[in-house]
């Protein structure tokens, strides 16, 4: 359009025009989209879909859950579309057709509607695609994309064709799954095809073998397929789904992070597509799902039920108790007397209405005869107590095991990333640690996602457990180094063999989280100068965790 009519109708000056176009030149190539000036015509060329992605992103903040999720922000982007009402003819077509959409998609995907409606209504038809695709040739995508486009002509007056339905279809194709109930395994391997379910259960089979999480049982194995098949649909098309909480589970949840990045990483060498980091967040929505489902049955504190013996009053406490705590505790042992012997006694924690004299006290959780809600709060904050102490515990020996005199460098004569990680990875090597070529390994990592954490600290490692004992290599800096443009001042190279996958899953969550909080990583600094004075500092800002 004219440079003039556009200054005109936005009651503005041909130089704001000329500043604005230059900040949305940047803005627009990202998206592979050029916006140009001839003379006085402006253009904006590039491919449909990535226009409006690009629209997309101008209208919400993929780093901002709130406009994912707000409905407003479109209202306001587009006041002439009732977008409440596409919405709901949407999930209605949908869920005619057997089809899901999450809350984190659905709004992205009302909006790629609204733009391809306001399009054809200026006049931009799509040309026929050159080939087909599986949308095409699923009945339950065909039949939704032909709910929705008709509903779209009637509310708008547009015509969608042969080649704007396809388009729609492609899009509910990458945006959708079948609905909760309907994932059967036959069912979901006829919607993804079997070749793709037995590639996701190969995945998550080295997922095990490399970090000792079995997470191949069938039900996982199929709820996993059905977003792996939308996922790659949507990273062929170019659509990566934005991801609002990526960032905060990359420093939140650092396992459920690394087990992502390992699992999307032998995708990409499976399939040859290249899949955003965004959608890396959502494998790790889905892993670690599964993972805190296994963790809570696998770190259960047992529980004693100590009770008069008075008809069944002594197994309706316990029925009581498994009910408040879940699966955080295990009721194994009732013992109905008014005379218990501490010795017989094998609950890490024993409830009772009976002060037992030989028993450890912070074993011993007093209960009123007649179980009240106020003890069963009680027992719950104690069972959620003895899971912190089972931890710290666990944690405190293991973090003595991890790091040695010689692996640890205060205020080196490294400038940058690559420096610090050469005299990390040579000290592990001459510590007998690591293999050579253990530094090659480290910098791929660092290649597949950044391993610093709110520009102070950096934990880089490797993809697997290369390592021939498992160590951690640290170095402190008063002044930051550059990793890779994040400034840090704190460094520590882990290298985990394979032997000790437990210890890893049991330590790299707490040790991560404990160090992402910028306060604590400069506590170990100031008071850290020796390794014995670093370990006694983190020790107690992993119990703090």
């Amino acid at each position: 359009m004219s440079v003039y009519d556009l200054a005109n109708s936005l009651d503005v000056s041909e130089s704001t025009i000329e500043n604005d176009l230059r900040h949305l030149s940047r803005l627009a190539a990202p998206h592979q989209v050029k916006i140009t000036r001839t003379g006085t015509v402006i253009e904006v060329r590039g491919r449909e879909e990535d226009q409006r992605q690009l629209m997309r992103r101008s209208i919400m903040d993929a780093e901002n859950p709130a406009t994912i999720l707000a409905t407003d922000q479109l209202e306001a982007a587009y006041p002439s579309y009732d977008v409440r009402d596409i919405k709901r003819h949407v999930v209605q077509a949908l869920t005619a057709n057997g089809l899901n959409c999450n809350d984190y998609t659905l709004n992205p995907l009302i909006l790629d509607l609204v733009i391809a409606t306001d399009r054809i209504t200026d006049d931009h038809v799509l040309d026929p695609p050159a080939t087909d695709h599986a949308a095409q040739q699923d009945p339950r995508l065909r039949r939704a994309a032909r709910a929705v486009t008709a509903y779209l002509a009637r509310a708008y007056g547009v015509s969608f064709g042969p080649a704007e339905t396809d388009a729609v279809a492609l899009l509910l194709a990458s945006k959708t799954t079948l609905l909760r109930g309907a994932t059967d395994h036959d069912v979901v391997a006829d919607h993804v095809g079997p070749e793709l379910v037995n590639l996701v259960r190969e995945v998550l089979s080295r997922l095990d073998d490399t970090y000792l999480v079995d997470l191949t049982d069938d039900a996982f194995v199929t709820s996993l397929a059905l977003h792996v098949h939308n996922m790659l649909l949507r990273a062929r098309a170019g659509r990566p789904q934005p991801n609002p909480l990526a960032a905060v589970i990359r420093s939140s949840h650092p396992l459920v992070h690394e087990l992502a990045v390992f699992f999307t990483s032998e995708l990409e060498r499976e399939t040859g597509t290249q899949i955003h980091p965004d959608e890396t967040g959502f494998i790790a929505f889905h892993l670690g799902s599964a993972l805190d489902r296994r963790r809570r049955s696998g770190s259960a504190v047992s529980i004693s039920v100590v009770s008069p013996g008075y008809h069944d009053l002594a197994q309706l406490v316990a029925d009581r108790i498994t009910t408040q705590v879940g699966e955080r505790a295990t009721v194994q042992q009732v013992v109905e007397t008014v005379e218990p012997r501490a010795a017989t006694l094998t609950g890490e924690l024993v409830i009772t209405p009976i002060p037992i004299p030989d028993l450890h006290p912070a074993r011993q959780v007093l209960i009123s005869p007649l179980l009240s809600q106020a003890d069963l709060d009680l027992i719950d904050a104690q069972v959620r107590a003895q899971q912190r102490r089972n931890s710290w515990m666990r944690l405190t020996g293991q973090l003595h095991e991890l790091f040695h005199d010689g692996l640890f460098f205060t205020s080196p004569n490294a400038a940058n990333r690559d420096q610090v990680l050469e005299l990390l990875c040579q000290a592990l090597e001459s510590h007998g640690a690591v293999p050579p070529g253990f530094l090659a390994q480290v910098q791929q990592r660092e290649e597949l996602s950044g391993t610093a954490f709110n520009d102070i600290v950096a934990i880089p490692h490797t993809l697997g457990m290369p390592a021939e004992r498992t160590s951690i290599a640290v170095a402190t800096f008063h002044a930051p180094v550059d990793w890779g443009g994040s400034p840090v001042r704190l460094v520590l190279l882990v290298a985990f063999s394979a032997r000790d996958r437990n210890l890893f899953r049991d330590t790299f969550d707490q040790l991560v989280i404990a160090l992402t909080e910028p306060g604590n990583v400069r506590r170990l600094i100031e008071r850290g100068h020796r390794l014995s004075e670093f370990l006694t500092e983190l020790s107690q800002l992993m119990q703090a965790e």
